[in-house]
């Protein structure tokens, strides 16, 4: 194997092991809040809502820096902090020393590297790859994350029945610590000055005129985070509630359903980086998993549920390697991590008033409706995009990409 290729591969490893990490903690984090918090709820929104705090104030910082500086040291630093964080709750957690107080802080500070290390990861990819090979190392990268967000909460379920949370959160620093060990490994040269924007362009950069100027730029951050405001809460919440209520079935069946879904993610994941296709824009992928949402609970059949479950999860996989390519074949590589870092602000600001929308609608239709409806807008948020670009097209208008168009 090549050097060039091992440093892709360790690269797409220390991303799934840090999935792994994430998600494991996240599990593991929200039983403990529970079991100290049991009774009030207002304190454990609060918690969860500091939690996810620097998502909306630090996203795009993350960016920036990632542009700035070593994108390589910056995954390093991330890994380096998070790991010692995971063992400070190890250490909280065994000497029974562990506060609400304290486990916020810990909380904020974790989400706050992942908003370091997510656009650096997902900017030095198109550095260690030909652009041809973006769509194919993307799906494995998706693999990867699958896998790890997958893998991390049946660990915790295995590491929590029959030990204790010290020992998860233990295991969650090892994942920390073999992905900073691998990121550690890989040959990466970054990009030279010139081949990065200044600092006084830095301090100027108008990620609004960005994407005004790069009309699939702008169709795949925006429709991708107007769908996500409008069907992220489906799985978690709307789904759930149509099993157990609308179709009156058992807990158990939410689970084989996520897994489905789960299980469609991952094959959808390989089948698009081994397909080779040119249709690699967002929007048409958000239009055929909004319609395969709406499908899903047409129709209160077992078999119909299980089946368009793993349809779903197939398409939901095209919807993520497609998204990631755009914003890297779509975007000037001194600009990677600020337009990453942005799209990662809006989807996360939309995943979480996604449940208050979803709410809204379950006050009025039922679960099985409110699906149908949130898939549809979905599907049609999509469709409105692609109808406007063909438009555009038929009347051959063009969008400026003069460079001085970016700076304010």
């Amino acid at each position: 194997m090549k050097k060039r290729d091992v440093n892709k591969y360790l690269l797409i490893a220390a991303h799934g092991l840090a999935k792994m990490g994430n998600s494991l903690q996240d599990v593991v984090f929200i039983l403990l809040i529970v079991g100290l918090l049991k009774g009030n709820e207002f304190q454990m929104g609060l918690v969860i809502t500091i939690q996810f705090i620097p998502y909306l104030f630090l996203g795009y910082l993350g960016g920036v820096v990632a542009d700035r500086y070593n994108r390589k040291t910056n995954m390093l630093i991330a890994d380096a902090i998070r790991f010692s964080l995971a063992l400070a709750l190890t250490y909280l957690v065994f000497f029974n020393r562990e506060s609400v107080a304290l486990l916020a802080c810990i909380a904020f500070l974790s989400t706050t590297c992942r908003c370091f290390y997510q656009p650096a990861q997902q900017a030095m990819l198109p550095e260690l790859v030909r652009k041809a090979d973006l769509t194919k190392y993307n799906s494995r990268f998706q693999v990867s994350e699958n896998l790890g967000v997958i893998a991390g909460p049946l660990i915790a379920g295995v590491i929590v029945t029959v030990g204790e949370y010290w020992q998860a959160f233990l295991f969650d620093s090892m994942t920390y610590l073999v992905s900073l060990i691998l990121v550690f490994l890989i040959n990466y040269y970054p990009l030279s000055k010139n081949g990065r924007v200044s600092d006084s362009n830095e301090i100027r950069f108008n990620i609004f005129r960005y994407l005004n100027g790069q009309r699939k730029l702008f169709d795949t951050v925006y429709c991708s985070a107007a769908s996500i405001l409008a069907i992220s809460a489906i799985i978690r919440l709307v789904i759930p509630l149509y099993i157990t209520v609308d179709m009156n079935r058992p807990p158990e069946l939410v689970a084989w359903t996520l897994g489905l879904i789960a299980a469609g993610t991952l094959f959808g994941a390989y089948l698009f980086g081994q397909v080779e296709t040119k249709l690699n824009t967002p929007t048409v992928y958000w239009l055929v998993y909004g319609l395969c949402i709406s499908m899903l609970f047409v129709s209160n059949n077992l078999f119909w549920l299980l089946g368009w479950a793993f349809v779903l999860g197939v398409s939901g996989a095209f919807v993520d390697v497609a998204l990631i390519c755009s914003i890297q074949k779509n975007t000037e590589g001194k600009y990677m991590g600020k337009v990453f870092s942005y799209f990662s602000t809006l989807a996360n600001t939309g995943e979480a008033l996604s449940g208050f929308i979803v709410g809204v609608v379950l006050m009025v239709v039922s679960a099985k409706y409110s699906g149908v409806l949130l898939g549809f807008i979905c599907a049609c948020i999509a469709f409105g995009f692609i109808i406007v670009r063909l438009l555009e097209r038929k009347s051959h208008s063009t969008w400026p990409v003069e460079s001085e168009k970016y700076m304010s």
